[in-house]
């Protein structure tokens, strides 16, 4: 009787690691019933997995307690499924067409990328907050297809630069600035902090400005700012600083000093002075400072 328990007990523990150690086949295929190589297998909740060969076969080790097995692949949807017990596997993946099913804005609406047939780039608040800029319009450039900027003055506060889509297309810089709406409103954008915004959409061509008119003809700058969503309350810390310097500070002359070297270079010249005598006095002994200020 204790020699039957012991080889019952040595045949339940035999079953139970051929169990644990179970290797099982399959093959993956797409809608069209071609092999897809490369296909991620992992087995949930444990440290296993495996791609499939060049005819889309896989063979994975199954642990204990029929695990659930995770197919994925890029460009198309993961499915996980479970080993039913017998015969070898077959798996069936889906084109995953979520990325043409994403929104984007255009003109007074909003339409699938699929459907989109104008000439349009849109940039992210993620993308944005990576641009390590003080002005919200000099982080277009570089990073949206099209665009194009020059700053012309560095001076915190001043430095708006002129953004153009495509090029200067009239006879003048001035009139060749593109559209800019934010949240449908005609104004700039520039001074606005890169974290209120949610994207960016730059109208380009005539299809995709058609419904602006002539207003749209240089383009048109679309800024979508951000939206209360349901949820936790999230936090988000960016922080950056910089330091401007001027190269070289010029020493000036005082009103004395302008004054004389400005009738030396006029008599050199044979040109009538522009300060008379009594005002380079006045300017040196500082005797009227109301109406001969000392200035540099």
């Amino acid at each position: 009787m204790i020699k039957l328990k012991i080889l019952m007990l040595i045949l339940l523990t035999t079953f139970a690691v051929n169990a644990q150690n179970m290797a099982i086949k399959g093959k993956v295929v797409d809608k069209s019933n071609e092999p897809l190589p490369g296909v991620s297998v992992v087995i949930k909740g444990a440290n296993i997995g495996t791609v499939t060969d060049i005819n889309g076969v896989f063979s994975i080790k199954l642990p204990s307690g029929n695990p659930t097995l995770r197919f994925s692949y890029i460009g198309f949807q993961p499915v996980e499924t479970k080993y039913k017990g017998k015969g070898d596997m077959r798996i069936m993946l889906e084109d995953d067409n979520l990325t043409l099913s994403e929104v984007q804005v255009v003109a007074y609406g909003q339409q699938k990328k699929m459907t989109v047939t104008g000439a349009v780039s849109s940039i992210g608040s993620a993308e944005l907050l990576k641009v390590p800029v003080a002005n919200l319009g000099n982080a277009l450039v570089g990073q949206v297809s099209g665009i194009s900027g020059v700053q012309y003055s560095g001076q915190p506060g001043a430095d708006n630069p002129e953004i153009y889509v495509r090029g200067i297309g009239t006879l003048s810089s001035t009139n060749a600035a593109p559209l800019m709406l934010v949240d449908g409103v005609e104004r700039s954008f520039f001074q606005m902090d890169p974290n209120e915004v949610e994207n960016i959409t730059v109208l380009k061509d005539a299809s995709a400005t058609a419904v602006f008119g002539v207003r749209g003809a240089n383009g048109v700058i679309l800024v979508t700012t951000k939206r209360g969503v349901e949820g936790a309350a999230t936090i988000n810390v960016t922080s950056s600083f910089g330091i401007q310097n001027p190269t070289r500070i010029i020493d000036r002359a005082d009103s004395y000093h302008y004054a004389l070297y400005s009738n030396e270079a006029n008599d050199n010249d044979g040109n009538p002075r522009k300060f008379s005598d009594e005002s380079v006095e006045a300017f040196r002994t500082n005797s009227n400072p109301l109406i001969y200020p000392n200035v540099d």
